[in-house]
C-alpha cells in the first residue's frame, strides 16, 4: 500500500509529538506527584522534632494531648519499645512504622515519619488518602489530553501539507489533462519558490518532447510523400515493360515485382494516414499468405545462418490482405534482425478462440518493463539502434491488430528470445 507524502508527513509529526507529549505530561505529573508527596512530607518534620523534644523534658502522655503543632488531618502516635500503642491524638490506625514513607492503614494512606526517643517510638502521620485521589485525577485529566493533543498536531501536519504540496498538486492535474487530451502543452508556473523552478524544468522537457514529436512526424510524413512518387513510377514502368514482355521468365519477375511495388504502396499509405488500410476488408484465408510470406523471407534467414520454422493452420479472419502481409513482414523481419546466426525462427498459426499467430524467435528477448513500450510510435530499445529502422513497425502492427478488433503483445520464449503474439477474431470463410 502506497502512502502519500502528505500522510507520512502528518503519521510521522503525530507520533513524533505524541512521544514529546507523553514525555511533557509524565515528567509535570511526576513533579506534581514529588511536590506534594515533599510538602506533606516536610510539613511532619516539625511535629515531629517538638513532640521528642517535650518527652525528652518530661512533658507526659496527658499534656502531649494540648500539642497544637500537628497539620491538618495529622496524627501524634507513641509506641512502646514491644511496638504496643501507649498514645494517640485520635482514632486513625496509625501503626508503629519507621523511618519514613508511605503506609496504607484502615482504608486511608498516609504520609508519615517516625523517631524513637529513648525506648519509645514516636509516629507523625498525615491523612494523604483525598491528595492522593486528587492526584489520580490530575493524572487521568493529562493522560486524556494527550490523544487530543496528538490528534490537533497530526490534523495541523496534514492540513499544513496538503498546503506546502498545492502546487506540486497542481502540476500533477494539469500534467494529467495534457495526457489525456494526447498533446504536448505547457503547465502553469505556481510562482512558488520550491515548486516553480521544477515547473520550469518540466516546460523545457515538454518543449523539448514537443519539438522531437514535430519532428519525427514531419520526418515521417515526408518519407512517405517522398516514397509515394518513385513508386507509382516504378509500378508504371513495370506495367509498361509487362505488356511487351515475351519470356515466361522476364513476366514472373515483373509480376512479382509489381506486386511488391503494390505492397509497398500499401505500406506507405498506412505509415501516411497511419490507419487501417480498409474500413471493412473482405475475410481473408490466413495460411496461404503466410506461407508466401515465409518463402519471401526463407533465403534472407539461410543467409543469415537462422532456420526459419512455419506451422500454417487453416483460419480465416477479417483483415485485408496488404495489411496481413505488412504484419507478417514486419514481425518476421524483427525476428530476422534480433536472432542470434545459429539460432531459429519459428512461426505457427492455430485456430482457437481467436486467429493465433507466434513469432519466436531466439534473439535477447525483450525486458519485461519494455513489453509495453516497444509498440509506442519511434520506441527503439537500446541494443537494437544498431539495426535500420525508425521504430514504427511494431507501432503499425499494433495499431492495424486494433484496429481488426485483435490483440498484439510480446512475451519471453523461454529462457532467451521473444515470442510475439497476434490474435484476431475468427470469421468463418463462408460468411
Amino acid at each position: 500500500m502506497k502512502i502519500s507524502h502528505r500522510w507520512r508527513i502528518a503519521l510521522l509529526t503525530s507520533c513524533a509529538s505524541g512521544v514529546i507529549f507523553a514525555a511533557l505530561l509524565g515528567s509535570a505529573m511526576l513533579l506534581l506527584v514529588r511536590r506534594e508527596y515533599s510538602a506533606a512530607h516536610g510539613a511532619l518534620g516539625g511535629p515531629l522534632d517538638s513532640a521528642i523534644a517535650e518527652l525528652e523534658h518530661g512533658e507526659t502522655f496527658s499534656e502531649l494531648g494540648t500539642f497544637s503543632a500537628l497539620p491538618q488531618n495529622s496524627t501524634l502516635a507513641i509506641f512502646s519499645e514491644k511496638q504496643l500503642p501507649l498514645y494517640r491524638t485520635d482514632a486513625a490506625a496509625i501503626g508503629p512504622w519507621i523511618g519514613a514513607g508511605e503506609q496504607a492503614a484502615g482504608g486511608r494512606n498516609y504520609v508519615f515519619r517516625s523517631r524513637r526517643s529513648g525506648k519509645l517510638l514516636v509516629v507523625v502521620a498525615t491523612d494523604w488518602t483525598n491528595a492522593r485521589a486528587g492526584l489520580l485525577r490530575v493524572g487521568v485529566i493529562l493522560a486524556a489530553l494527550w490523544l487530543p493533543l496528538t490528534l490537533i498536531v497530526g490534523l495541523t501536519a496534514y492540513l499544513a501539507a496538503g498546503l506546502m504540496f498545492r502546487p506540486l498538486v497542481n502540476l500533477a492535474t494539469q500534467a494529467r489533462v495534457l495526457a489525456k487530451e494526447h498533446r504536448v502543452g505547457r503547465l502553469e508556473d505556481p510562482n512558488d519558490a520550491d515548486f516553480s523552478p521544477l515547473a520550469q524544468d518540466l516546460n523545457a522537457l515538454l518543449s523539448r518532447l514537443q519539438a522531437e514529436i514535430e519532428r519525427q512526424e514531419q520526418l515521417v510524413s515526408d518519407v512517405a510523400h517522398d516514397l509515394r512518387t518513385p513508386l507509382t513510377v516504378i509500378r508504371g514502368r513495370l506495367e509498361t515493360a509487362l505488356l511487351t514482355a515475351k519470356k515466361d521468365g522476364y513476366r514472373a519477375a515483373m509480376e512479382l515485382a509489381i506486386q511488391e511495388a503494390e505492397r509497398l504502396t500499401d505500406m506507405t499509405n498506412a505509415i501516411l494516414e497511419g490507419e487501417a488500410t480498409e474500413e471493412e476488408p473482405a475475410i481473408l484465408e490466413l495460411s496461404k499468405p503466410l506461407t508466401d510470406a515465409a518463402d519471401r523471407w526463407r533465403p534472407l534467414f539461410e543467409r543469415a545462418g537462422i532456420k526459419l520454422t512455419v506451422e500454417a493452420g487453416s483460419v480465416a479472419a477479417r483483415i485485408g490482405s496488404p495489411e496481413w502481409q505488412m504484419l507478417l513482414d514486419n514481425l518476421l523481419e524483427n525476428a530476422l534482425t534480433h536472432s542470434r546466426a545459429d539460432g531459429a525462427c519459428t512461426v505457427q498459426l492455430i485456430a482457437s478462440q481467436a486467429a493465433r499467430l507466434e513469432i519466436a524467435d531466439t534473439g535477447p528477448g525483450v525486458p519485461e518493463g519494455d513489453r509495453e513500450r516497444i509498440f509506442e510510435r519511434f520506441v527503439r530499445l537500446d541494443e537494437s539502434r544498431t539495426h535500420a529502422g525508425h521504430g514504427l513497425g511494431l507501432y503499425l502492427c499494433r495499431r492495424l491488430v486494433r484496429a481488426r478488433g485483435g490483440r498484439i503483445w510480446v512475451e519471453a520464449n523461454g529462457t532467451a528470445g521473444a515470442r510475439f503474439i497476434v490474435e484476431l477474431p475468427i470469421a468463418a470463410v463462408n460468411a
